[in-house]
């Protein structure tokens, strides 16, 4: 019986084909066969066989015959000839490959290799491969196959395998021992180093039928036993490796290398090796449980892992490919990234795969968007690198796929929310908008932020910090508030975000700077901004201009003032006409009951003297109560434009009696070109009331002087007077000085009505008056108009 075959393009014919005659006609003449396969072999290196079970025949082809190195005519019908050239081994493999074949009804291929032996006594390896065309219900009847001369091919591997060999010997560092066993004298030789690697003293004298002990119990005291034991029966030679166990209990990897010496065909002598692998093996359980981790992690990594091969297609995938793709493990291997690519992306990808394979780069990431199975986008983050064998062949591609469709479709929306929010700060021309990173960089300064203040976008964005347009005063006031407030020191542009960076939002009135240094009030709103995840990554600044606002809330004030002003002189006014007129008609009634009462004419005339004094004093406090009822109603009286310096000179004129009486000196250094918008009335009875208080309060221990001056600053008009009279208690009339009735020096003619009307004529025409004044030194009172 001949079994051997090996499947070559030229014999897919003569395989599937022929065979297929065989089934089709069960009775097809063998010479048509022949000629047939003759036909086909003729020019090939394979040989067929045809093997009639049945009838225990077979047809060898010369080519088949010459491989062995016979010629055609030689062998011809000698099947046991045949068999006795195949390698015992062999021999046990074949059989054992023919009978699965049979057993499976030739579901399971027949194909083994096998060593023959040539004519020349040399070997030959053959590749064999066959069939059974004929059944006879369960029995085979007719087997066909061929085989190939693979020798050249073997020696090559064993060349290669040796080389490898060797170049692992290379790679580590060997510690080697030597052993051998004389048979005849039943005694055992170890180095040095074998003494070592066993962890025995360098006298120990090893016993054959101890040796064994030292191999670990089980696995590999079992196969040692075996391999040694046919080492010594038969002169096989083995190379295997064992775990020992050391003399000091420690576990080692051995390679164990044993051969033997034969006389008369009996072993006298056998001999080896022993070298310390333990080392490698670690390394190489090390790169198993790499591989393994490698293996775990590619198959349940969080995203998506490929092997991908260097045309594009897809050699191996993760569940998390078959999740972003939509396609199943099996279908996607049929596909290339290119084919899933979306055409906008993919000259990209290929211009970095050309750039890997010619070493320009390393590694390469990109976002690309693939088509999902049913049709829809997937947006991915690739990042590829490339294997290399290592002669620096590429091999294939390992590609990290993270979907990222939720993500660009966030970013996508935040794109679209950040346009609106932009066109919407842009369209809004008087609020200032200010975005900074962390540090407080500007990173954006709108449309707003330019007109208010006066500089451009390109001067301010990633040059500036919001400190140039605050007033440094304002900020480093506000840092010390804010040191006090939080108990750490701020400062800064932390002014601004203190408390932002807390996660509040802090809204207050700052002074802005403008880039012409002008400057203006407004509202900021301060808020950080943050990723997400949370994180601040900046500030958003919101102002607006409150210039209008604070002017109307100054001017709200000023007639808040003037109405509290107001009522507090009606209330005082109340005061007053209740005092004086209860006082008048309680005279009135009293002298009036003194009539009714009098007994007399000179009685009831002395009354009537009384009446005429209580109705002319009546009607003087009529009079003054008119005074001032009209100062307070006439805040509508007409302005004038007056020359200051004139009316001070006319009220000279006036009191030149009296000045020239009492020798007090009145001095105008009121400038000519002083010019107020003032009632003429008011002005004349202001001027005039402290001219002559100043005179008739004058000190007669010294000469003295009534001076008028005139000051001007930032738009604030104010006249000065000042005298060396008498001077006024301000610690105990203060409170009381421009009251009405109230006098201060005891002089019978003095009415105290005077500086309460002056005050409500300056007040009522929106200004103020301020007093100063030393008891014998003098008084200045400052009217600001």
């Amino acid at each position: 019986m001949l079994l051997h075959v090996r499947i070559v393009c030229t014999f897919i014919f003569a395989f599937y084909y022929a065979p297929c005659l065989f089934l089709t006609d069960n009775y097809v003449q063998r010479d048509f066969m022949e000629n047939i396969y003759k036909i086909i072999l003729e020019d090939t290196l394979a040989g067929y066989w045809d093997w009639n079970i049945k009838e225990g025949t077979e047809y060898l082809s010369p080519s088949l015959k010459l491989m062995f190195g016979y010629e055609d005519h030689e062998m011809e019908n000698k099947p046991e000839a045949w068999e006795q050239l195949i390698f015992p081994e062999d021999h046990k493999k074949i059989l054992k490959c023919f009978n699965e074949h049979v057993v499976s009804r030739g579901r399971v291929p027949y194909k083994t290799e096998a060593r023959y032996t040539h004519k020349n006594g040399s070997t030959v390896w053959v590749m064999c491969t066959g069939r059974v065309i004929e059944w006879d219900g369960y029995e085979p009847v007719r087997m066909v196959g061929c085989n190939i001369d693979i020798t050249k091919q073997k020696k090559a591997e064993e060349a290669l395998h040796a080389t490898q060999v060797f170049l692992n010997k290379t790679n580590e560092v060997a510690i080697i021992g030597a052993w051998e066993v004389d048979h005849l004298k039943d005694k055992v030789y170890w180095t040095h180093i074998t003494r070592q690697i066993h962890e025995v003293d360098d006298d120990y004298e090893p016993v054959l039928s101890e040796g064994i002990n030292f191999y670990k119990e089980g696995e590999h005291r079992n196969r040692i036993k075996e391999v040694f034991g046919k080492l010594v029966a038969d002169g096989i030679s083995y190379d295997e490796e064992f775990i020992i166990v050391t003399a000091k209990g420690n576990e080692k990897w051995v390679r164990a290398i044993g051969q033997a010496e034969m006389l008369d065909g009996k072993v006298v002598k056998t001999y080896g090796t022993f070298q310390d692998v333990s080392r490698r093996r670690k390394m190489q359980n090390e790169l198993i449980q790499s591989e393994q981790r490698f293996r775990e992690s590619f198959e349940n990594a969080a995203i998506g892992m490929a092997l991908v091969g260097l045309d594009g297609t897809w050699l191996r995938v993760n569940k998390q490919v078959v999740e972003i793709t939509g396609y199943g493990q099996k279908e996607i291997l049929t596909k290339t990234f290119q084919e899933i690519t979306h055409p906008d992306d993919l000259n990209a990808d290929l211009d970095f795969v050309q750039q890997l394979l010619e070493g320009k780069i390393d590694n390469y990431q990109m976002e690309k968007r693939y088509f999902h199975k049913y049709g829809h986008i997937v947006w991915v983050l690739l990042s590829v690198s490339l294997v290399r064998t290592e002669d620096g062949a590429p091999v294939h591609f390992v590609s990290q796929i993270e979907d990222i469709t939720e993500k660009k479709l966030a970013q996508e929306q935040l794109k679209k929310t950040n346009k609106e929010l932009s066109a919407l700060f842009e369209s809004i021309t008087h609020v200032s908008v200010i975005a900074t990173d962390y540090d407080g960089t500007i990173k954006h300064f709108s449309k707003g932020a330019e007109n208010l203040l006066g500089y451009t976008a390109e001067e301010m964005i990633d040059v500036q910090s919001p400190a140039i347009i605050h007033v440094e005063e304002e900020v480093v006031s506000r840092g010390k508030e804010l040191s006090v407030e939080l108990g750490e020191h701020v400062e800064g542009f932390d002014v601004f975000v203190a408390y932002a960076k807390k996660g509040e939002f802090e809204s207050r009135e700052w002074t802005y700077v403008r880039k012409d240094g002008t400057t203006f009030p407004v509202q900021l709103v301060v808020t950080a901004t943050k990723n997400a995840e949370g994180e601040i990554t900046g500030f958003l600044g919101i102002a607006t201009d409150i210039t209008k606002r604070k002017e109307a809330e100054e001017t709200l004030q000023n007639t808040l003032n003037i109405v509290s002003e107001q009522n507090t002189r009606l209330i005082n006014f109340a005061h007053i006409v209740s005092h004086n007129l209860r006082s008048h008609s309680g005279n009135l009634e009293l002298l009036l009951g003194l009539i009714d009462t009098s007994e007399t004419d000179e009685e009831k005339k002395e009354v009537i003297n009384h009446l005429n004094g209580v109705s002319s004093h009546l009607s003087e406090t009529i009079l003054h109560l008119n005074d001032v009822v009209t100062i307070q109603t006439d805040l509508a009286s007409n302005k004038e434009r007056i020359n200051l310096k004139a009316y001070i000179d006319n009220t000279i004129k006036t009191l030149a009696g009296d000045i020239q009486q009492t020798g007090v000196q009145i001095i105008n250094n009121v400038p000519e070109q002083v010019y107020l918008e003032y009632n003429k009335a008011y002005l004349e009875s202001i001027i005039l009331n402290f001219m002559s208080n100043g005179i008739k309060y004058r000190s007669l221990d010294r000469e003295g002087f009534v001076k008028f001056d005139y000051i001007s600053n930032s738009g604030m008009q104010a006249l000065v007077i000042e005298d060396n009279g008498l001077g006024i208690d301000l610690d105990r009339y203060r409170d009381k000085l421009f009251g009405m009735y109230k006098t201060f020096h005891g002089n019978d003619d003095a009415k105290g009505i005077g500086l309460f009307i002056t005050k409500n004529q300056v007040e009522s025409m929106g200004g103020k008056i301020d007093v100063e004044s030393e008891v014998n030194k003098g008084t200045k009172f400052t009217i600001t108009f």
